[in-house]
């Protein structure tokens, strides 16, 4: 007699991976824009003095 497998819970490595890729991209950019905000700030900063 064959039994049906039971629906199985969890996450695949793919979707991990995808999570793990969108996340790192994230934080690229907001590491980025805000290295240019920095920036700008300085800019501002130094021109009002």
């Amino acid at each position: 007699m064959v039994t049906p497998r039971l629906k199985e819970r969890g996450v695949s490595l793919i979707e991990l991976m995808v999570t793990i890729t969108i996340l790192a991209i994230l934080v690229v950019t907001g590491t980025s824009l805000t290295a240019l905000w920095s920036k700008q700030a300085e800019l501002d900063k130094a021109t009002m003095s």
